[in-house]
């Protein structure tokens, strides 16, 4: 049965309404009370005001909010409530010290069921742990900087434990009186570094870059700047193995798409005019067609694509006689071979989809 509500009194719920505009009255009285010990206006009456200012000889500047009454216009008091990296103040090849993010496992946390291998952690479910790490700045972006960190491998990480690809994401640092590098010499000598003599004992002499690591720091994260330099021929080689290494990632991209061409400089489009009519398909070149019709395991595509591709399934040739197989029954109503003509076997393949594709129309149902 549902239960019956009840219904108060109005004595009751008059007396509730009054305790809440009584306790309204003592909170506003409270506030009162503390604004006058600060010597501010009763009333409340004061105006703020936001400010930025750069600090003298920093690499930064805060925003303060500043507070005036609004009678008067009388300063009162100011605090920061922000403070961002200017970043023009930077160089490039300068070295750093940021907060570094980096995931963990939660043993403790849910398992994602792995079919034939069992319970699998999921590295996002677990927390994200952080540590300040030293960094090397590759450029300067309106956002922040853009650095590839640095590591001096003496963990649980090794380039023992490395398969030789993995290794070549690597770049040798050293100081002057530092040794050339044992594991990575397809980036040729070592970079040399010139560290902060004020900090020269407490950091390592050597370390490595990890170029598939490069990441941003924003204006407002933790941020040391004073670490060391690159000198710009040095700075120069380091970029350069940079741009080395991302045009293989690169070549490897294109390669998945199977157009038959390798990735250079001249494939890159340059952006047109928004007046000027998006580039269609048909005027495509070849490559360019087999790129925009490439579709991967799980791929999300638009429907021009999908309407493409079933287009190209249409004009397919049909079939001809004999080229098809059919199943005969046997004795006993178990199968039998599947006959086929010109020439006997089991008839012809299925041929691959057009445009390169891998799939089939149901990929898209």
């Amino acid at each position: 049965m549902a239960a019956v509500p009840t219904r108060q009194s109005d004595r009751l719920i008059e007396k509730a309404e009054k305790e809440k505009e009584q306790k309204k009255e003592e909170e506003r009285l409270a506030r009162v009370a503390a604004l006058v010990a600060e010597g501010l206006p009763a009333d409340g009456s004061l105006e703020f005001r936001f400010n930025t200012q750069p600090i003298p000889s920093q690499a930064y500047q805060v925003r303060t909010k500043d507070v005036y009454r609004t009678a008067d216009g009388v300063f009162l008091y100011s605090w920061a409530v922000e403070a961002f990296w200017d970043f023009r103040n930077f160089h490039p090849g300068q070295i750093v010290m940021s907060t570094s993010p980096y995931p963990q496992n939660d043993p403790s946390a849910k398992f994602n069921e792995v079919a034939g291998a069992g319970p699998c952690a999921a590295t996002n479910a677990g927390p994200v742990g952080a540590k300040r790490r030293y960094s090397v700045v590759l450029w300067t972006t309106t956002r922040g900087l853009f650095v590839v960190p640095l590591f001096t491998l003496n963990g649980g990480n090794s380039f023992a434990t490395m398969h030789e690809e993995r290794i070549r994401d690597f770049v040798t640092l050293t100081t002057v009186s530092g040794v050339d590098p044992q594991y990575t010499e397809w980036a040729g000598h070592s970079i040399i570094m010139n560290l902060n003599p004020d900090l020269e004992g407490d950091l390592n002499p050597c370390c490595f870059a990890d170029l598939a690591s490069a990441r941003s720091i924003t204006s407002r994260e933790y941020l040391q700047e004073d670490i060391g330099s690159l000198d710009g021929d040095e700075y120069l080689r380091f970029l350069s193995l940079y741009k080395i290494r991302s045009n293989e990632w690169l070549k490897q991209s294109f390669d998945k798409f199977e157009s038959g061409v390798t990735f250079n400089d001249d494939r890159i489009v340059q952006p047109g005019s928004v007046f000027d009519n998006r580039a269609e398909y048909d005027n495509y070149e070849n490559w360019q067609k087999l790129m925009a019709d490439k579709k991967f395991h799980g791929m999300f595509q638009s429907k021009k694509a999908k309407d493409r591709y079933k287009e190209a399934m249409k004009k397919k040739p049909s079939k001809g006689p004999g080229a098809g197989s059919t199943s005969t029954k046997g004795p006993g109503g178990n199968k039998g071979p599947k006959p086929g003509t010109g020439g006997g076997g089991t008839g012809k393949p299925k041929s691959k989809p057009a445009l390169g594709h891998k799939t089939t129309l149901d990929t898209y149902k």
